[in-house]
């Protein structure tokens, strides 16, 4: 009996290290309160495996009749047969731990994206909350970790990045042509200059990056912005002879004309 009071109680602290190291519980009420329901529920599983033990050694010692034939239930059927349902049941309750008592901090570095997404349309007031380790946002951290899928997602449900246009290194995104479009397609303004007064279609010209410039120009960036030694993306392409660019620009100023709407490409 011994083995199998032990595998409760593995099963039991490795539920509630998994808890903690998945849940970076917070000194908050809510948390507060979301902690003291687990641990509860932890209890009760525990009480579980004791009556489980309690009613397996029960029904092995009774004897049933079978045809006229005293037959006894093996002892070592019931206790595998009980140590199977506690393993599955454990296993389905961590895992539900796992996800109920994380914060949006640990569901974001763990990659849950789409659970992430539910919990702050419920409460949006989340998305502005900072980590009490870090000090950053949901939007900065997920930046940081180039997550592409969830930087998309946060702006999307509402998250603000204007606070971060400051501190925002667009350039930092030329080599992640997706992160760029994402950006971009969430209207952060592909002419913020660097210290040096360089946009991210200075820069994507100056690392070769074609791609990237290739986007920005689509995007309307703006070509005759001087850094602070005087040259325009337009000056670099020039340099460089950088026909398809070029062309690609000559192109964007045809189209805004024939729409309507004044160039932003000088003749």
């Amino acid at each position: 009996m011994l083995w199998f009071v032990g595998v409760a109680i593995a099963l039991g602290v490795f539920a509630m290290w998994d808890m903690w190291r998945h849940g970076r519980l917070v000194d908050d009420r809510e948390q507060f309160l979301l902690g003291a329901i687990i641990t509860g529920a932890l209890a009760l599983v525990w009480v579980g495996l004791l009556v489980a033990l309690l009613f397996a050694r029960w029904i092995e010692s009774r004897p049933r009749q079978q045809k006229g034939r005293r037959v006894w239930v093996s002892g070592w059927m019931l206790k595998c047969a009980s140590l199977i349902l506690v393993i599955v049941a454990m296993a389905i309750l961590v895992s539900w731990l796992s996800v109920a008592g994380a914060t949006e901090f640990a569901l974001l570095r763990n990659g849950r994206v789409k659970l992430l997404e539910k919990r702050l349309i419920h409460h949006p007031e989340r998305l502005e909350r900072m980590e009490r380790d870090s000090g950053k946002t949901l939007l900065e951290l997920a930046l940081e970790a180039e997550n592409v899928d969830a930087v998309d997602m946060l702006l999307t449900v509402g998250a603000r990045i204007d606070p971060l246009l400051e501190r925002l290194d667009l350039t930092a995104s030329l080599n992640d042509l997706e992160m760029l479009e994402t950006l971009l397609r969430h209207g952060v303004d592909p002419d913020l200059p660097d210290g040096k007064g360089r946009t991210a279609l200075h820069l994507a010209i100056a690392i070769e990056n074609h791609a990237a410039a290739h986007l920005l120009i689509e995007e309307g960036a703006d070509v005759y912005i001087r850094d602070n030694m005087g040259r325009t993306a337009l000056d670099l392409m020039e340099e460089n002879r950088l026909n398809a660019l070029l062309e690609l620009v000559e192109e964007r100023g045809r189209s805004e004309v024939a729409d309507g709407k004044p160039s932003a490409v000088q003749d």
